[in-house]
């Protein structure tokens, strides 16, 4: 399963020159012809080319290559390839023939076909497993690491973490495993894989009396299902956690700023860094704080998960202002392709030529890339990065490689090799999947990838401080009234009262309408009733019990 072969990447990569590996990560997009060579263009002629892919460059001058994610692809794309694997020569596009050198191997790694899975049309999904397929590999079943071997993996990573704090979390991790679902992918969504716990552990070694706040973050409690979120606290207290119940009424929490100096950065381009209007207030420090302890710690690729509307993009920008960091953004919508967040085609002087999307920009020079509603986008757009994150290694559509380990010697020095900056971090935001903001299942997908956390719905105390600070003329019990009545619909929404879960952005919207309006007549007239029109409520979209 995928969440174990890390450590088998881990093991060959640190051989990567000796052996010449190469990592293609696959995706969903890729055809049988992009699976051996892809078209670019010359920069200096305008001319389009062709470009060997990671597979056809080791087939060609020997080595290793590494598929990522064979049950990706169509079943037609894969059974392509059984041509180089059973006889080792290929028909490239551009019409020649290549025979694979004697020293060509191929390892491919996947998910086991889910008994569950479904189509895009909604029917059963045929395994991705067919005979042809299983004739081309000899096939290795990685299966659960045991118990006692997990432990000793996570005593030698983390030597320093207390034993009790190991022997909670192998608890919960039986404890959850032992939990009977009725799909596979909610079982992997409660599932304490290796690289989530590894997440865990290395956050814990810094705060370990934040063990239960961090193990929900990870899981993302607080966006699971009512019933699968029940049997996650269950599992806790047969554990020996405990959580704190988050107090909604008031928030007193502080920024380390000894930690801020220690990870503060020098900017070679401050225009990269942001400069945002923020509201100084307990509750986004909060939020702040858990995001920069992750990432004190190493965390190289982070999820933050919100509602919309609760701050998100401003705790992000607030961070990044404060730890002077470069940040490269991009927006991702349901548009988006593998190709346009790796490449940026740009037409000069009559010819199309590519230049470096944000994120490569980053990766090169070590800028925090903040990839915006992550949730929109396709899934295996954002999961093609997992092999930029996990094994710092990623193949552009022009040839070039990003790659953690460089090419820094006179003899392997090659230009299509571009060294990842140590310093490049990836921050996610997205919604939770479903309604009201119809986004993708990122978290069930790929969560064990990033360090997880949740922006929650603003305790009222600060809540007050941003809409005063937004409405400086107007009356603070009218503010007060204002934040009692979104405490309401929060409450409601917990309850399943209401679906949409009401943020703060909307009574902002409300307190600028009022600050530029004389609204002391309407309030006498219409009291409570205005604030609904003003946040501008569809209430034919509400039963009429949830309107009451």
């Amino acid at each position: 399963q995928q969440h174990h072969q890390q450590h088998h990447q881990q093991h060959h990569q640190q051989h990567q020159r000796q052996q010449h590996l190469r990592l293609f990560s696959l995706h969903a997009d890729l055809n049988a012809r992009d699976l051996l060579m892809v078209r670019t263009t010359d920069n200096a002629t305008g001319n389009t080319t062709w470009t060997d892919t990671p597979l056809t460059n080791a087939a060609r001058n020997g080595g290793c290559v590494i598929l990522d994610g064979l049950d990706k692809l169509r079943s037609d794309a894969l059974s392509s390839l059984a041509l180089v694997m059973e006889h080792g020569w290929m028909a490239l596009p551009d019409g020649t023939r290549l025979v694979a050198h004697d020293s060509f191997r191929v390892i491919g790694i996947g998910h086991p076909p889910a008994a569950d899975a479904t189509s895009m049309d909604g029917g059963e999904a045929s395994s991705w497993i067919t005979p042809e397929v299983q004739g081309m590999c000899h096939w290795i079943r990685v299966d659960t690491l045991p118990a006692k071997e997990l432990r000793e993996v996570l005593v030698e990573l983390y030597p320093s973490l207390d034993d009790d704090i190991v022997d909670k979390l192998m608890r919960l991790e039986k404890e959850l495993n032992d939990v009977s679902v009725d799909s596979a992918a909610e079982q992997e969504s409660l599932r304490l894989s290796l690289r989530k716990l590894k997440h865990i552990c290395r956050r814990v070694e810094r705060n370990p009396n934040e063990l239960g706040n961090i193990l929900c973050s990870t899981l993302l409690l607080d966006f699971l299902p009512e019933w699968e979120s029940g049997i996650v606290k269950r599992c806790f207290e047969k554990s020996g956690i405990s959580i704190q119940p988050r107090d909604y009424g008031t928030c007193d929490y502080t920024m380390d700023e000894e930690l801020l100096k220690s990870c503060r950065r020098v900017a070679s381009d401050p225009l990269l860094v942001p400069n945002v209007r923020f509201h100084e207030n307990a509750g986004q420090a909060e939020v702040m704080g858990d995001i920069l302890e992750a990432h004190s710690v190493g965390e190289k690729a982070l999820l933050i998960m919100g509602n919309q509307g609760n701050g998100k993009n401003k705790v992000v920008d607030k961070l990044l202002s404060l730890l002077n960091c470069e940040r490269e953004y991009v927006q991702l919508h349901r548009d988006t392709t593998v190709q346009s967040l790796l490449m940026m085609p740009m037409v000069e002087n009559g010819r199309i030529v590519y230049r470096d999307s944000p994120l490569v920009r980053a990766a090169k020079h070590g800028r925090i890339l903040v990839l915006d509603e992550a949730d929109k986008a396709p899934v295996e757009v954002v999961a093609v990065l997992k092999g930029l994150i996990e094994d710092g290694l990623l193949s552009l559509p022009d040839g070039r490689v990003l790659s953690r380990l460089g090419s820094k010697s006179s003899e392997e020095r090659d230009d299509n090799i571009i060294p990842i900056h140590p310093d490049f971090s990836v921050w996610t935001l997205a919604n939770p999947a479903g309604w009201p903001f119809h986004g993708n299942d990122l978290a069930r997908e790929m969560a064990d990838v990033f360090s997880c956390h949740t922006v929650h719905p603003m305790d009222m105390n600060s809540h007050k401080g941003i809409l005063a600070s937004y409405g400086t003329n107007v009356e603070p019990q009218f503010i007060d009234k204002i934040v009692n009545i979104w405490e309401d619909l929060r409450v409601a929404h917990e309850r399943g009262v209401i679906a949409y879960p009401f943020s703060i952005r909307e009574s902002i919207a409300v307190v600028k309408h009022v600050s530029e309006c004389n609204f002391e007549e309407m309030w006498l007239r219409f009291g409570e009733e205005c604030l609904f029109s003003l946040s501008q409520f569809q209430f034919n979209a509400f039963p009429e019990d949830g309107i009451e």
